[in-house]
């Protein structure tokens, strides 16, 4: 479910358990076209990120498919990957204030830009006020996922980093 782009993606990296092992997570290159691979795409409310249903009934991959790393390969992915989304959405969130404020200097009521009304320049204000910690907090996330990922494992439970 929601894979990211996979109605026009050539390929797409699936995690999937190997052998009757549950713990060993491997990560395989699967064509879109292969048989038994079907994609859905999905109807959301943000029409830049196209998301898909992937379903896989009885696929199989040659062995070249399977990248190497494994379980570890995985275990780092799920480590970066919200950081990732974070760093997308405060992207997203400077943008969309940006224009928000170039809007305001242009647009007009009762024959005067709206940009000069306090109510718009407080509300802005404050949505910048709250992007400054957001951002604090992104870049230690990924100077943590440098530093310390080598060293330090994500607890998978509880989604802090343990160990010390």
């Amino acid at each position: 479910m929601f894979v990211p782009h996979a109605h026009v993606a050539d390929f797409v990296i699936v995690a999937a358990t190997t052998g009757l092992d549950a713990q060993n997570i491997g990560l395989f290159l699967v064509e879109s076209s292969s048989p038994g691979v079907r994609i859905r795409r999905l109807n959301n409310l943000d029409m830049t990120r196209r998301v898909c249903a992937m379903e896989l009934d009885a696929v199989v991959v040659p062995a070249p498919a399977a990248l190497s790393g494994g379980t570890k390969l995985y275990d780092r992915l799920v480590d970066i990957a919200p950081v990732a989304i974070a760093a997308d959405s405060l992207g997203g969130t400077e943008l969309a204030i940006e224009m928000a404020v170039e809007y305001s200097k242009v647009r007009e009521q009762f024959g005067r830009p709206i940009g000069p009304y306090q109510a718009l320049q407080h509300a802005a204000a404050e949505i910048v006020a709250d992007m400054e910690p957001a951002c604090s907090l992104l870049w230690y996330a990924t100077h943590t996922l440098d530093v310390l990922s080598n060293d330090t494992p994500t607890d998978k439970s509880s989604g802090s980093l343990s160990g010390g």
